[in-house]
This record gives C-alpha cells, sequence and structure tokens, in this order.
C-alpha cells in the first residue's frame, strides 16, 4: 500500500509498506520557503494578482512513461500590492516557480535549491506581455455559436508539450489557463498567449473535435467550426451469433495517429447494442469484454462523415485457460494482474490467494501472458503458450523466476534521497521482461528481489532524479547508487535578437543510448538558463532545439567541475511531411519520428501532429542529410533518406503484414532490412533488438518486403531471411 502524510511545516512524504509490517516509522523532514516578487517585464513594476506554484519540472519516469502528479495545494494564488509571493512547506531539493497572471505569459525561474528547513530569499519572476485569440466555436449546420465548448490552446505543433518520445500521464500545467469553456454565444478568449506558432482546439460532446494552427503576432481572430464526424455502432452478442450481451464494455482503438495508452471505450446497453459518435475519417479497431467472454479485435475503415452501422462482435468460442502463478511469496500470490493477448483477441484476469487463474474462450494460436504485481513494488514476468486447435483446457504456470537480490543506497553528495523510485530491467530487454521496482526509504535505501542473475539497467527517478546505471547481478549484489552531482547548464538565446528563448528542449548524449527516451533532458525557463543536473564526468554532444528554429548538437566535456555552455539558435523549419493512408488515401492525424544524422546521432525523436490533410513538420532540423524513421499506431513503420531543406515528403503507409518466429529456445537478435540497414518495429528500441522466447513469438507492423532476422549465437550470428506481404504471415522457424 501507498501511505501519504501531510503535516504543516513539514515536506509531504510518500512511502510503499507491505502489509504486515509490526512497525511503520515515517520521519518526516522540515520543509523549507521560497520568497520573492513577480514584476512586469519591460516596467519592472510589480504584477499584483498572480498564481504562483512549485515544480521539480520533469516528473517521475515509470517504465519509459514519465508520470507528472497535479499541483494539488502547491498552487497558490496572490494579490500583493508589491508583487511578493511565499510558497511555504517546499520539500528539500531543486525546484522551479512557476508564476502566471492575466494578460501576461506563464514564466517559471529553475534551479532553485532548497535545504531542509531553509528559506530561498530574493526570486525574482519577470512577466512578459502576452498575444490575445479571441474568437466562436461554431455548429457546422447553422453557423451558429456553440456555448459550454472546451477550448485549449499549446504551444507550437506537436501532440503535446511533453518532453520528445515520452508519454505523459498528466501534466503540472493542466488546467493552469489553457482551456476555456466557450459562453452562451460560442466566444472565448485567450490572453497572455506566447507569440508564434500556437494550436488551438475545440471539442464539445455533440460534435467532433476540431484543431487549427495560429501564427499569433499579438492579437488574432479564429472561429473553430466544429464537424459532425462519422460513427461506428452494433451490437456485441453471444456464441450464438444472436443474443445481445447487456453491458458488455466495448473498445475502440484510434489507428493512424502516435503511440497512445489506452483505448476509448462505451458500454452496450440492455440489448447489447454499442455506438461510437463524432470520429474522424480512418482506421479503427473494435471489441468487447464481458463476463461471458471477449470477442476478437474487429477492424475498420471509416470514411469522412460516414455512419458504419450493424457492426457484429460475437463473443469467441475457444479453450479455457487454467494458470497458476508461482514463484513468489506466498502473502503476495493474490492480486497478480494477468494480461492475455493474440493478434486478434484481448482480455486479463487477476489471481485468486492461490495463485490461480482462469481466462475463457482463448482462440487458438501463441498467446502472450504477462503477468504483474501491484506498484510501486512491481514485479513482471511474461510467458508465450500454444493453444492448440480445438483444445478445450489447456494449463499454464507463469513463474517468477529469479532469486537473486540487488539492494543498496541512493544518495546525493553523501545525503540519502528517500521516496525515489528505483527499477531494474533486463539489459539487453528479454522476451520474458522480468521488470522489477521497488522504492527508497528515508535513508535512501532499497531492496528489489526475485532478479534472475544478469545485466541490469537500473534507473533512479523521481526526486529530482532521472539516473541510470548498470548492474551485473548474481546472488545478493551490492547497488549503492551515488547521484552525480555535476551539471551541465547555459543559456539559449536566439542568434538574430540574443533574445533568450524559452521551452527549448536540451539533451545530453553519450551516444551509447540504445532507447529513445532521454536520459539527461531538460527544458529552458523564461530566461532561457537551462541546468542538466546529476551528470556523470565524461564526452557529450548537447542538442538544443525548439520549433521555428534549426536544431543544434555542440560537443560538451564535463571533468570534476560543472560545465557551462551556451547556445544561439538560428529561425529556420524542419521538414515538412504529409502522411496519409496507402490504401485509402486517408490522412494520419499524427506520427512519432525519428531522424538520425549521417554520423548517427539522434537529431529528433518525438510526436509530429499532423492537420485535416496529413500534413505537419518534424521540427528543428538543420539543413543536412538524414535518416528518418516514422511509426504511428496501426500502420508498418518506414524509413526514409531525407535532406533537409526539401519540399514537402509525402508518406503513405500500409498496415503491412506479420512474422511469427517459432523457437525451442529463448533467442535475441535483430532485424535488417535487404540493404542490411536495421529495421526498427517499435521507437523505444534505437538499436533495432528483437528476442523471443518458446514456442514462438510474432511481431506485427512489418513493413511489404525483404528481410532477415540475425540471431545471435555464440559464434556470432545465424540469419533467417523471410519476405513480409501486406496483410500477410509468414513463419520463420529457428533450428
Amino acid at each position: 500500500v501507498m501511505i501519504n502524510v501531510r503535516a504543516e511545516g513539514y515536506a509531504a512524504l510518500q512511502r510503499s509498506v507491505t502489509p504486515s509490517a509490526e512497525e511503520v516509522v515515517l520521519v518526516l523532514t522540515t520543509s523549507g520557503t521560497i520568497r520573492g516578487r513577480v514584476e512586469d517585464g519591460a516596467t519592472n513594476r510589480p504584477v499584483t494578482d498572480f498564481t504562483a506554484s512549485y515544480t521539480d519540472g520533469r516528473g517521475t519516469l515509470i517504465g519509459g512513461i514519465r508520470v507528472v502528479m497535479g499541483m494539488g495545494d502547491r498552487e497558490k494564488t496572490f494579490q500583493s500590492p508589491d508583487g511578493g509571493f511565499e510558497l511555504s512547506d517546499v520539500p528539500p531539493g531543486k525546484w522551479n516557480v512557476r508564476v502566471s497572471a492575466p494578460g501576461y505569459r506563464p514564466a517559471e525561474v529553475s534551479g532553485i535549491e532548497l535545504a531542509e528547513g531553509e528559506t530561498k530569499e530574493g526570486v525574482v519572476v519577470s512577466l512578459k506581455k502576452g498575444g490575445v485569440v479571441t474568437g466562436r466555436v461554431l455548429d457546422p449546420r447553422r453557423g451558429t455559436g456553440v456555448p459550454n465548448a472546451s477550448v485549449s490552446w499549446s504551444e507550437g505543433s506537436d501532440v503535446s508539450a511533453s518532453s520528445p518520445g515520452m508519454m505523459v500521464l498528466s501534466r503540472l500545467d493542466a488546467g493552469g489557463g489553457r482551456a476555456v469553456t466557450s459562453d452562451a454565444d460560442g466566444r472565448f478568449r485567450f490572453d497572455g498567449l506566447p507569440t508564434g506558432k500556437i494550436t488551438l482546439s475545440a471539442g464539445h460532446p455533440d460534435f467532433l473535435d476540431v484543431s487549427k494552427q495560429v501564427d499569433l503576432d499579438e492579437e488574432a481572430t479564429v472561429d473553430l467550426t466544429l464537424a459532425l464526424g462519422g460513427s461506428i455502432s452494433g451490437t456485441v452478442v453471444g456464441k450464438d451469433g444472436r443474443s445481445g450481451i447487456p453491458g458488455a464494455e466495448v473498445f475502440l482503438r484510434d489507428q493512424g495517429a502516435a503511440y497512445s495508452i489506452g483505448d476509448d471505450s462505451a458500454r452496450a446497453d440492455a440489448s447489447g447494442n454499442f455506438s461510437f459518435e463524432h470520429l474522424k475519417a480512418g482506421r479503427y479497431g473494435v471489441s468487447a469484454r464481458s463476463n461471458a467472454g471477449a470477442t476478437a479485435w474487429k477492424d475498420l475503415v471509416l470514411a469522412e462523415s460516414q455512419r458504419q452501422e450493424g457492426v457484429l462482435l460475437e463473443i469467441t468460442t475457444g479453450a479455457t485457460v487454467l494458470g497458476t502463478v508461482s514463484g513468489l511469496p506466498d502473502r503476495s500470490l493474490g492480486g497478480v494482474r494477468v494480461f492475455a493477448s493474440t493478434e486478434e483477441y484481448q482480455d486479463s484476469a487477476v489471481t485468486g490467494d492461490d495463485g490461480r487463474f482462469t481466462l475463457r474462450d482463448v482462440p487458438p494460436g501463441v498467446l502472450r501472458l504477462q503477468a504483474s504485481t501491484a506498484f510501486p513494488t512491481m514485479r513482471s514476468t511474461s510467458k508465450n503458450l500454444d493453444v492448440p486447435e480445438g483444445a478445450t483446457e489447456v494449463p499454464v504456470e507463469i513463474v517468477f523466476e529469479g532469486t537473486s537480490r540487488l539492494s543498496g543506497r541512493v544518495t546525493r553528495g553523501d545525503k540519502p534521497v528517500s521516496s525515489a523510485f528505483v527499477s531494474a530491467v533486463p539489459d539487453p530487454p528479454t522476451t520474458t521482461g522480468g521488470r522489477v521496482s521497488g522504492q527508497t526509504d528515508e535513508d535512501g535505501r532499497y531492496s528489489i528481489e526475485g532478479l534472475v542473475d544478469g545485466n541490469y539497467l537500473v534507473r533512479v527517478s523521481g526526486q529530482s532524479a532521472s539516473y541510470s546505471r548498470s548492474f551485473t547481478v548474481s546472488g545478493d549484489t551490492n547497488g549503492d547508487i551515488a547521484l552525480p552531482t555535476l551539471t551541465i547548464s547555459g543559456v539559449v538565446t536566439d542568434a538574430g535578437s540574443n533574445e533568450p528563448i524559452e521551452g527549448a528542449f536540451i539533451q545530453a548524449e553519450t551516444g551509447r543510448e540504445r532507447t529513445g527516451v532521454p536520459a539527461r533532458y531538460t527544458e529552458t525557463d523564461s530566461r532561457g538558463f537551462y541546468s542538466l543536473d546529476g551528470v556523470d564526468s565524461g564526452n557529450y554532444q548537447l542538442t538544443a532545439r525548439k520549433e521555428g528554429y534549426q536544431l543544434k548538437t555542440l560537443p560538451v566535456s564535463v571533468a570534476s567541475t560543472p560545465a557551462e555552455l551556451n547556445v544561439s539558435l538560428t529561425r529556420g523549419a524542419g521538414l515538412p511531411i504529409r502522411a496519409s493512408d496507402g490504401l485509402t488515401g486517408i490522412p494520419l492525424r499524427s506520427l512519432t519520428a525519428l531522424a538520425y544524422t549521417g554520423s548517427g546521432s539522434l537529431a529528433f525523436t518525438g510526436n509530429v501532429a499532423l492537420d485535416a490533410e496529413g500534413k505537419g513538420e518534424v521540427s528543428s532540423l538543420a539543413p543536412g542529410s538524414y535518416a528518418l524513421y516514422v511509426f504511428c499506431q496501426g500502420y508498418a513503420s518506414r524509413s526514409y533518406p531525407v535532406t533537409v531543406p526539401s519540399p514537402m515528403l509525402s508518406l503513405a503507409l500500409t498496415p503491412g503484414g506479420r512474422v511469427e518466429v517459432r523457437t525451442d529456445t529463448p533467442f535475441t537478435g535483430r532485424i535488417v532490412d535487404a540493404a542490411g540497414a536495421p529495421y526498427m518495429i517499435f521507437p523505444g528500441r534505437l538499436d533495432a533488438r528483437v528476442s523471443g522466447a518458446p514456442p514462438a513469438v510474432s511481431w506485427g507492423g512489418l513493413a511489404p518486403g525483404s528481410y532477415r532476422l540475425l540471431v545471435e549465437v555464440p559464434e556470432g550470428e545465424t540469419a533467417y531471411p523471410f519476405t513480409v506481404t501486406e496483410g500477410g504471415t509468414t513463419t520463420v522457424q529457428l533450428r
């Protein structure tokens, strides 16, 4: 269980505890205070009405997902004649102070270090006047205003304002003035907006959402006309193909967009009928689940404003999988979540206190099972199961293997780091998973148990930390982690005006990274200042990018003292693209993109928003040659050689085909195309490594063409050639 403690004058404490603990000791640290003033950046006069808050600016990285907690009582409203503010009960650490006020652009001052019980004085936040956007949200049928529509804005044209290559569960600035509700005449107003490119979005339950990009100078009027969109409706029926299943949960998977978390869902009515309204044109997957069983995924293509009716989702008839989870302590066998999936099937179950679970109506084929214990002391493992044709009951045991333990103490500057999350992932990753995580106590100590001997990448996140280190685990292994205290800092400015650039994304790479999630990253504050904390000594390539500017990469060396590197960015466009479904011509809605320079360094990683015509831009690419990799949910990944500047690049993506690899032993390897270049199925693995376990593993989303699977063997690599066809499945038998 997770225990949260708050007490006036002390920093909030969060601690995970495993029942039944005889005695739980919670040690609170004395909180600090941040004091300062808010002023007008042009006149230096005090701003009297504003809100102020503090944040670590990064959030906690768990499993490649950046989890950013809400403001809660961190945010405070001030009416101060002299512009003064005081933020109390601030935990020790390094913080950013963020201020917003009507008519001004939000501003942030970063790098405020606070010791336990310390009061930091003299923080000055300078606000700049922002642009104004007014307009109306309109009904597409009558041209009249739509009341109670939700209107929001985001800076630039990225899918989200989050750090590139990451999924964000919640944002610190959510609800911080970025969304308003239209009035009775459909009118809305934003002030304090950044000048330059912004994206306005409007939504209403009775209409299809709409977005529009605006180049804002000082003031603009923008009308947003909603659309009716299309719909998908049908019935969930039982195994007899006729009887409706009331209350079934129906899932809608939106293809043609960047990878996301979760699917849209709806409940079937008393007759088993369901409906999804106000949908954009594109590919969708739909399935249902109920106590009576689950249905296979059904792929649909929806044209513009089409009403697709009569979709029949039939509860499948199949085998009953009788499962057991083992390898955990007896008290931990209950409550394990087991996820089961094939190409057309998806279901889940939770173990009872005896570790048993049941999955019903499982179709024949290779079933992937993944079992996970509860967060935050999470352990996971997986297993592949071959369900024979015509089988009625199939037993399976999912074993949490490993008896080794990695334990130690996380410190920063010889002081313990408490409440940080520590996760260990096999390095290189394996098909069976094996991720284990834990949390440090008040003395910075952690213990991760149940590891299989081998190499692990251990990441510390939270408490203003984002640090990775490799460990070789064998038996009871010491895992002390001393977070480095060195920094790389500087100021990012506009090369033409020498003005500071706010919100530039900064990352530092060693060249040995294997995942698309940057380990060292930050953003510039309102002063253009950045600080990459917790950097080891060594040589790095520092990259700075901001939409509307050319990306810049500079070398920087960190020795025994902090390094300083200022960056000047030149305005310029990126790579214009237009992406569509290669079979239907329907525009796609967003992509995940990676761009590599000729020297092999990663120049861009992130999501790219596409407009109604499928047009967008891979931003911040400087002139030169690149290898561009694009990924889209429901479509095969593709790579393209590109040169910047360039005319618009047209991308026609198709769902592609699948490859099923049957094997008697676990394997690791990589896939290369006909030219010998690595083929990346997923954007998260930059080295294109794949792995598999008996009896088989399958991957979808491969573009049609010829490939080789290079399997690692003691002598080197063994090649298995195969060909992928559109919509087909190719089987590869490893020997």
